[in-house]
């Protein structure tokens, strides 16, 4: 891009300047009465327009971009008009002419630099020493730029410049293209990765890895099936079956589920507890479904944790009043109200309810207004709404308890003409069997509640994908829980829901 830049600025050359260099400087004659900038109907505009922009009604618009355009809009007002000559003597200071020549290429250099140190520190606010490294980095950068490459090129002829940029956008687009080299993990990494690695070389990544949002649009058969797609497909599908994420070692102590678990001898089987040294307290809760998501929504969140705590329960949807049918003689009454009483005490900024439902929370409804599964997720959703600053309700999930995708998957790929036509779940069968719940989730009165879609992913109105069509990776374990290769996308969605309610100052 600086390239490119300067290409569209050694017209200048003959000033001996750059283009920024040189329109700094002709400022500063100008606050010496030697050149017009602008011509004085020019200054009138200018300066009635800013006016108009830096009028008190900006201050009542809601957005901080405005705020500052005003600040910007008030000081190219002062620099343009010429207001006064101690406005005009201030523009002859060195250090200003110094900023003013280094001032494209920190335009330049900042954002990458900020962009850069956000990504290895997974988050969007940088901490106060960050941010003065950060500064010097870019002085640093933007100096060094100035001086071996906007001068250069500045003294360079105009064919010289294309012929070099030229190449180096050639060159860019073939490191764009190019293949992505193996690279070595920790034993625990390897274990949580969700990178898979097939014979040494990392997989080149698919619309789903690249573009998860847009997946639904694509067909859910693949194009073509090849015997080392099947291969590699079969290693990663094995390793689906055989993982389950295990949490507990890597948990801090967690003083409230002693207090609310262990001393009323409640056993509660999923949980986990991380600290750190960001500022935002964080609650998980559901069934295993909130365990499968935890990791991603601990990685969404990044440096900005202060602590977050995962309180689920097999089978349990996390309201008050529910059972689990499945398996009677799985407890969920004790398990749920002392989860609730744990999040009371806890306080968290925002917490994730995160379940499959299962009957009767799913159950056909006769009356909403009379409806007890209702009544129980509203009394649930009302208790913790009061020591909350946010609730994430994530909708169900597409899934088949009737069939398991990835052993279903395995066996296809052992057949003589594979076929994946009926490899998928029916919109209609997902519905059918969810609508009760969504219908009464959408009635829930919760005024600091978000809910997120997640199911949008991987279904259009026709039917439902279960694995990735470009290299038949399942999106599921040996059961109905999505595994470490879908949760990429889910981690995604998490960081965009984190990202709109630290925005939008709801918690931070």
């Amino acid at each position: 891009i600086l390239l490119s830049s300067e290409l569209l600025s050694i017209k200048s050359k003959e000033s001996g300047k750059s283009h920024v260099e040189g329109g700094w400087r002709n400022m500063r004659s100008a606050s010496d009465g030697k050149v017009d900038v602008l011509p004085a109907t020019g200054c009138k505009v200018v300066a009635v327009t800013a006016t108009i922009l830096v009028s008190p009604v900006m201050l009542f618009i809601p957005n901080n971009e405005f705020l500052c355009r005003l600040t910007v809009t008030a000081a190219a007002t002062l620099i343009v008009a010429r207001v006064s000559p101690s406005v005009n003597d201030s523009l002859k200071n060195e250090t200003l002419l110094f900023i003013g020549d280094i001032s494209y290429s920190l335009y330049l250099a900042h954002w990458p630099i900020i962009v850069f140190f956000r990504y290895i520190h997974h988050t969007d606010q940088l901490l106060f020493t960050d941010c003065l490294i950060v500064a010097q980095l870019s002085l640093l950068v933007a100096y060094l730029s100035y001086k071996t490459i906007e001068k250069y090129f500045v003294r360079e002829n105009f064919s010289t410049t294309l012929v070099l940029v030229s190449l180096l956008f050639l060159s860019s687009i073939m490191m764009m293209n190019c293949p992505n080299g193996s690279f070595v993990l920790s034993e625990e990494q390897v274990i949580r990765s969700s990178v898979i690695e097939v014979m040494g070389e990392k997989l080149e990544r698919t619309t789903f890895e690249a573009n998860c949002f847009a997946f639904r649009y694509q067909d859910y058969r693949p194009k073509v099936v090849t015997s080392s797609m099947l291969q590699q497909a079969q290693v990663a599908n094995e390793r689906f079956l055989l993982y389950w994420p295990d949490h507990a070692p890597y948990s801090s102590p967690d003083p409230l589920v002693d207090k609310h678990f262990r001393s009323k001898s409640i056993t509660v089987w999923l949980t986990a507890y991380h600290k750190n040294s960001g500022n935002s307290s964080i609650a998980v809760f559901g069934n295993s479904f909130a365990h499968r998501s935890f990791r991603a929504i601990v990685d969404a969140f990044g440096q900005r944790i202060k602590e977050i705590r995962l309180i689920a329960n097999p089978g349990c949807p996390p309201f008050i009043g529910s059972i689990f049918t499945e398996i009677p003689e799985v407890e969920c009454d004790s398990v749920l109200n002392a989860s609730v009483e744990l999040i009371e005490e806890m306080k968290p900024d925002i917490i994730f309810i995160i379940f499959r439902p299962s009957h009767p929370i799913n159950s056909p409804i006769v009356d909403l207004s009379k409806d007890d599964q209702l009544n129980n997720i509203q009394h649930t959703i009302d208790r913790i709404s009061a020591v909350t600053k946010r609730i994430i309700l994530e909708y169900p999930l597409p899934v088949n308890i009737h069939r398991s995708y990835t052993p279903f998957l395995l066996e296809r790929f052992r057949d003589a003409n594979v076929s994946f036509d009926d490899v998928k779940i029916d919109y209609s069968v997902f519905w059918n069997e969810m609508k009760h719940i969504f219908k009464r989730m959408d009635n829930i009165k919760c005024s600091n509640c978000d809910r997120i879609y997640p199911h949008k992913i991987f279904c259009d109105f026709k039917i439902c994908r279960v694995f990735d069509p470009e290299n038949l990776y399942s999106f599921f374990d040996k059961d109905t829980h999505y595994n470490d290769y879908a949760m990429k996308c889910f981690q995604k969605v998490y960081s965009e829901i984190i990202q709109e309610n630290y925005a939008n100052g709801v918690i931070g």
